[in-house]
């Protein structure tokens, strides 16, 4: 019985314990699948996270594909004002981050809250750039208000200083070089240092300006001369130095001294900004503004987008992108959209019969050659350092038959002329000038000091109409000159083709010419429309140079070939003379870009033998048509003349303009004669019909 009662017992504890094992069990199933639940769903979640941050980096990824700014920390030191400022502004409309620096603290909260209007991404801190610990504080800031710093663009600050190297004393010296130099190193070594820790592929933009090349301490700075050539050795040596941490150097050279200066960039500045004060400012201290800025930006752009290869240790000059005061119609040099960050340096097109701008130069478009060169040229040229090759020096002087020593390269006709002045035609002297010429003359003229006396070599007096359409001579009033002459004078300038008839001097009488001027004085023979002339019998001023030692020949390239931006000038002279010049004459730093350009136009033998020709039938068929409709010229012997209508230049000036011709050439007369130049057919048609108004 009584072990009954215990098997029963047992039974009923076993019961129980399986009961509790079962509660237990389900305990543990349902808190099981409420875990499993809750990390699935935190699983989902997480993954769901994951999957959104690897499509926003895959899209962050495209759009620095797309756009390798995207996003980039720029710092800009100098940005307050001047083109720090512009360039500030310029890059406030595209995605990036950017740090203002400057040593005003007003100026620099001012600055940022102008520009957040265009890019809230606008921060900033003031510092002095003398001072170490604040140059570290506001570095130290920039890291702090972005995480990071991808780029460093060091703009140069203005020290003007009036006084010569052998004149300045030592403070003024370590001013200027503890303000652009010593400040630009502590900030790329701070940078260096920000990048090597966060594995940051970045880039330093050193900016030097033109006075880095400079030579004439009569028109610019020593010291700043100097200040910038260590800027852009320095820039060298580090860039080496950075090369295996893959962190882009790279110098940017404004050829054009824009710095401080110049505020002419096409971007959205307030009313109330400072850039805008500025700039009215500087409009009515009527400053010369020699280089739009804008050409610049294209070229930072560049340099900020670049690959690190391309760009790391390279000399970047701004002489690449420059543009001329208006665009030409039939090939637009240079034109850059910005919008869009490309540069085109030249478009094929068609010459057009709407807005057509009538120049005194080639009126085709661009040879083949020339053409198919730009096309393949692209950036490619900006990536060479400067690297002028000779090739064109050797090709000009086989084509002008003298040898190389004969000719010296310059990067414009004003270049050329302002060396002219600075080498031969000392203050308080004067020089003479043929009437009607080249108005530069009496600009540099008076920028120099320099008396200039105008001397007509035309008569002035109305010429007989009707079959009276001989070439002007010089001859009749070349007296003039001579009696004129004294002992200030230092140069004698004449033209050949003349740049307002396109008549050329005969032989004969250019050799009296010079024959009757003393050694000592300059003569400049400007032959800028040379290879456009079609006179088979046209004076070759080059042929004289080893006849006469003070004789100057003066050629250039863009009225020859139709591309504004093909800026370069060249002299021709003797050996001796050639290599005064030469020796002071130390910027030689023909664009790559504008040297291969201006082989291939040269190389175009075909082009080149054509041109004259097709210049002579366009010239032959409008004077046939100014004939027909009794409109009485002068002969010329290029693309264009003088013309005596009964309308007058203003009055044929504005009816012109109506038909969407633009006549750019300036009122250059002769008596009641003005110059006219001439285009195709159609275009011509419309002059004519505008000339035979009553």
């Amino acid at each position: 019985m009584s072990n009954l009662f215990l098997d029963n017992q047992n039974s009923k504890t076993l019961i129980l314990i399986i009961l509790l094992i079962l509660c237990l069990a389900i305990i543990y199933y349902f808190i099981e699948c409420k875990y499993r639940k809750q990390h699935n769903r935190e699983d989902f979640i997480s993954m769901a996270l994951f999957k959104r941050e690897l499509k926003e980096r895959e899209e962050e990824k495209k759009k620095e594909m797309e756009n390798p700014l995207h996003k980039k920390t720029i710092l800009i030191t100098a940005s307050t004002n001047g083109f720090g400022l512009q360039l500030a502004t310029a890059l406030a409309k595209y995605p990036v981050n950017i740090f203002i620096t400057g040593k005003d603290f007003k100026k620099v909260n001012k600055t940022v809250f102008e520009l957040q209007k265009i890019n809230p991404n606008i921060k900033g801190k003031n510092a002095y750039f003398s001072d170490e610990k604040e140059v570290e504080e506001m570095f130290k800031d920039a890291v702090k208000q972005f995480k990071k710093i991808d780029i460093v663009i060091n703009v140069p600050i203005r020290i003007y200083n009036k006084y010569k190297l052998s004149d300045t004393k030592v403070n003024k010296l370590k001013e200027t070089m503890n303000k652009n130099l010593e400040s630009m190193m502590q900030i790329n070594n701070l940078a260096i240092t920000h990048m090597k820790k966060n594995s940051i592929k970045g880039k330093l933009i050193n900016v030097s300006n033109f006075k880095s090349k400079q030579s004439n301490t009569k028109t610019a700075q020593g010291v700043e001369i100097l200040t910038n050539s260590v800027v852009e050795n320095y820039t060298k040596l580090l860039a080496s130095e950075m090369y295996s941490k893959n962190i882009a150097v790279v110098l940017i050279r404004l050829d054009e001294d824009i710095t401080g200066t110049q505020f002419n960039f096409e971007f959205p500045i307030t009313p109330n900004s400072t850039g805008k004060k500025m700039i009215d400012k500087l409009k009515k201290m009527n400053t010369l503004f020699r280089t739009d800025p804008k050409t610049m930006f294209p070229l930072f752009i560049y340099a900020l987008k670049a690959p690190f290869h391309e760009i790391t240790g390279k000399v970047l000059s701004s002489n690449s992108f420059k543009e001329n005061r208006e665009l030409q119609k039939i090939v637009p040099p240079n034109k850059m959209n910005i919008h869009k960050d490309s540069i085109t340096y030249i478009k094929e097109t068609e010459i057009g019969e709407n807005n057509v701008v009538l120049y005194k130069q080639n009126p085709f478009k661009p040879s083949n050659k020339a053409l198919k060169t730009l096309k393949t040229l692209k950036l490619e040229g900006m990536n060479v350092n400067n690297a002028y090759s000779g090739e064109l020096t050797e090709l000009l002087a086989k084509r002008s038959g003298v040898l190389e020593e004969n000719v010296i390269l310059f990067r414009s006709e004003n270049e050329a002329l302002k060396k002219i002045f600075e080498l031969f035609i000392p203050k308080n002297s004067n020089i003479l000038i043929e009437s009607p010429g080249w108005s530069s003359l009496t600009l540099f003229s008076r920028e120099n000091k320099v008396d200039n006396k105008i001397v007509p070599i035309v008569k002035n007096e109305p010429i007989t109409k009707g079959k009276n359409k001989r070439p002007l001579t010089v001859l009749p009033e070349f007296e003039k000159f001579i009696k004129d002459i004294n002992e200030k004078t230092k140069m004698i300038y004449i033209s050949s083709p003349n740049t307002v008839s396109g008549v050329s001097v005969p032989k004969n009488e250019m050799k009296l010419i010079l024959d009757s001027i003393p050694d000592n004085i300059i003569i400049l023979i400007d032959q800028r429309y040379f290879d456009l002339s079609f006179n088979k019998n046209k004076l070759d001023a080059s042929k004289f140079i080893n006849d006469y030692k003070n004789l100057i020949v003066l050629r250039s390239l863009n009225n020859t070939y139709n591309i504004q931006s093909l800026t370069i000038a060249y002299l021709i002279t003797n050996k001796s003379l050639a290599q005064f010049i030469k020796t002071k004459h130390l910027i030689n730093e023909i664009d790559p870009i504008n040297e291969k350009l201006a082989v291939a136009c040269i190389d175009d033998t075909e082009y080149n033998k054509e041109l004259t020709g097709k210049i002579k039938d366009m010239y032959k068929k409008f004077t046939g048509q100014l004939e027909s409709n009794k409109i009485d010229y002068i002969e010329s012997e290029t693309n264009f003349l003088l013309v005596d209508s009964p309308r007058t230049y203003k009055e044929t000036k504005a009816d012109l303009k109506t038909q969407d011709i633009t006549l750019y050439e300036s009122n250059d007369q002769i008596g009641t004669y003005w110059t006219l130049p001439f285009s195709t057919t159609k275009v011509n048609n419309k002059i004519i019909q505008v000339l035979s108004y009553d």
